[in-house]
């Protein structure tokens, strides 16, 4: 299902690093931001499988919470935080929605 433009722009407009996800964990769309921090351009990334970008044990970790996130839960899992940010993990609140394709 293809993104809407407006979609894109807000994924490529975030100042931290962004992905979104396809029900089988696949890359659907990635930031410059995020991008960088893997170490490629943004369009090289469009489907491949978070799986080949996390370690195993990293894998083993975040598959369960994206199979539920996708599954339409809200996650909270103070045990993720980002790697670098002295911050206590905190709960996120959810903004207003944003159709990100032209599925309705």
């Amino acid at each position: 299902m293809p993104l809407t433009r407006a979609g894109l722009a807000a994924i490529d407009a975030a100042p931290f690093p962004m992905m979104l996800f396809d029900s089988a964990v696949r890359i659907v769309a990635v930031n410059e931001t995020a991008a960088a921090r893997l170490g490629g351009p943004a369009a090289s990334f469009g489907g491949v499988p978070l799986r080949d970008i996390v370690t195993p044990v990293q894998w083993e970790r975040l598959e369960p919470l994206y199979r539920r996130g996708l599954a339409g839960e809200e996650i909270y899992d103070p045990a993720q935080n980002f790697p670098g940010d002295p911050s206590p993990p905190r709960r996120r609140r959810p903004g207003r929605p944003l159709p990100l394709t032209d599925d309705r």
